[in-house]
């Protein structure tokens, strides 16, 4: 009897060791499918702009440059033109002008009162003609205007120790909610600050209308800057809709996007096969700025 049962356990005990081989190989599948998943993850982030991956943008735009000189910059939202000396100023797209005498560039600015010390600016630091300025704002629509809101000069007037050169003239938009939502960095409630918003009036250009304008292909636009205060996907969007227009460097601000809407971009740059990363700046604590895009 204890023989037959000892015979009977063989079986039994090969079995077993079958089942816990086959678990420990299982075990090893599951482990190796999850490391492959998380270095599948990891490539992902990388290649959507994550916390590691901010690139210093300068170097990004002088490769460009150097490889075509005739490069053409067109950069949408230009604000007032800081053109100090380069270590004074702190927007990659002006050094690049001040770095780069061959390279032509056309800024775009929306606010009249802003674009009037531009076009002064440029004109002083640039003549000749190789850098214009115009100002429209750009939409995606065929209006011929569109209603701009800005900062009246009064709050200037009633809060002078609030009046921060950023709310007075880089702070408008085509979407007044996106200049109210700023009371809090001025120490005002929203309905304060609201007394201070104007509307006006602004030329509304599609991109299209805007190159040809300008006398410019969409083709020989090589960098492509936006800073359009809640605007940038929109106008980012429009212009890639551009037959022909495939810039080699898209620089853009992303600060005023939700998560989704950031990875519908990022989706969209690489299907155009723009790799992409965050732009070193030490204005945020995680030190990402814009989104830049490159081939």
């Amino acid at each position: 009897m204890r023989a037959r049962s000892a015979c009977a356990a063989k079986p039994l005990l090969r079995v077993v060791a079958l089942c816990l081989a086959l678990q420990a190989s299982l075990g090893f599948l599951a482990s190796r499918k999850l490391r492959l998943n998380h270095q599948r993850a990891h490539r992902c982030r990388l290649s959507a702009g994550s916390v590691e991956d901010v690139v210093d943008v300068a170097p990004l735009f002088h490769r460009i440059v150097a490889a075509w000189p005739q490069s053409t910059l067109v950069q949408i939202g230009a604000c007032d033109g800081d053109f100090g000396d380069e270590a004074s100023s702190n927007d990659p797209v002006q050094r690049l002008l001040l770095q780069q005498p061959a390279m032509r560039a056309l800024l775009v600015e929306a606010n009249p009162a802003v674009f009037a010390t531009l076009l002064s600016k440029v004109e002083q630091r640039f003549p000749g003609g190789r850098v214009t300025a115009v100002n429209v704002a750009v939409t995606n629509g065929s209006c011929r205007e569109a209603p701009f809101f800005v900062v009246s000069p009064k709050f200037a007037e009633d809060f002078p120790r609030k009046a921060f050169h950023w709310a007075c003239f880089q702070l408008g938009s085509m979407d007044r909610q996106h200049v109210a939502k700023h009371h809090v960095h001025v120490g005002l409630s929203e309905h304060d600050f609201a007394k201070y918003i104007e509307e006006i009036l602004v030329p509304a250009l599609t991109p299209a209308a805007l190159l040809k304008a300008s006398s410019l292909r969409p083709e020989a636009v090589s960098i492509l800057a936006v800073d359009a205060e809640g605007f940038d996907d929109v106008i980012v969007r429009a212009f890639l809709q551009l037959p022909g227009f495939e810039p080699r460097l898209i620089s853009f601000e992303v600060a005023h996007l939700d998560v989704v809407e950031k990875e519908q971009m990022i989706r969209l740059l690489a299907e155009r096969g723009y790799k992409t990363a965050w732009a070193q700046t030490d204005m945020s604590e995680d030190g990402r700025g814009d989104l830049i895009a490159w081939k």
